[in-house]
C-alpha cells in the first residue's frame, strides 16, 4: 500500500522551506500574485502544518484563558472541535467548491484550492495567540483582522482564477459574485465560530 500511496503524494509536499516563505509572504502582502507562486507546484505541506498549528493554538490558548478564569479548567475537546472544524474547513470546503463550479463547467485545480485555502488560514494563528489579551474588544479587533486578511487573500485567488477558467456566458458575472460572496460569508462564519465557541 505504502509503495503505491507515497509516489502519489510525493509531488504535492515537494516544497522547500523559500516555497513556504514565499507562499506566506503572499498571504500578508496581498500585492504579490499568488497564482503566479503557486502555478507549477501546488502543495499540501504548508497547508498541512499551517492548519495543524493554527489547531494547537487555537487548543492551547482557548485552555489557557479557560485556566485562568477558573484553575481547574481543562477541555480537550478544543482539539477535536478545533480539528474538524480546521480541517474540515481547508479539505472539505474545497471539494465543495470544486465540485460546485465543475457543474457550472469551470475547472480549479482542487489542490490549488487546498493550496490557497490552507495557507490563508495563517493571519489567525497571530491573531488566536493575541487574544490572551483580556479584553474583548482586542479580542474581536484581532479576529475581524485576520478574517479580513485572510478573506482578502482566499476572494482574490479565486476572483484571479475564477475571471481565467469561467466560462464567458450571459450570466457569468452573475456566478462569479454569487461564488465570491458565499466563499467570504463561509469564511466569515469559520471567524465567528471560532471567536463564540473558543474566546
Amino acid at each position: 500500500f505504502l509503495s503505491f500511496f507515497f509516489p502519489l503524494v510525493r509531488p504535492y509536499f515537494n516544497v522547500n522551506t523559500k516555497d513556504v516563505l514565499e507562499r506566506l509572504i503572499c498571504v500578508w502582502i496581498p500585492t504579490r500574485n499568488w497564482e503566479i507562486t503557486i502555478k507549477q507546484n501546488p502543495d499540501l505541506y504548508g497547508p498541512f502544518w499551517i492548519s495543524t498549528t493554527l489547531i494547537f493554538t487555537i487548543a492551547v490558548i482557548a485552555n489557557f484563558i479557560g485556566f485562568l478564569v477558573d484553575q481547574t479548567y481543562t477541555d480537550f475537546t478544543n482539539v477535536t472541535v478545533g480539528a474538524t472544524l480546521i480541517y474540515g474547513y481547508v479539505f472539505a470546503v474545497p471539494i465543495c467548491l470544486c465540485l460546485i463550479l465543475w457543474c457550472i463547467d469551470t475547472k480549479i485545480s482542487p489542490t490549488s484550492l487546498f493550496c490557497a485555502y490552507g495557507y490563508g488560514l495563517t493571519p489567525f494563528i497571530p491573531a488566536i495567540i493575541l487574544c490572551l489579551i483580556p479584553l474583548e474588544a482586542t479580542r474581536w479587533l484581532f479576529i475581524c483582522i485576520a478574517t479580513i486578511l485572510s478573506g482578502y487573500f482566499i476572494i482574490n485567488f479565486l476572483n484571479l482564477s475564477l475571471s481565467r477558467q469561467m466560462p464567458k456566458t450571459n450570466n457569468h458575472t452573475f456566478r462569479k459574485t454569487i461564488t465570491l460572496i458565499s466563499c467570504f460569508l463561509l469564511h466569515s462564519g469559520l471567524a465567528l465560530f471560532l471567536k463564540f465557541y473558543f474566546f
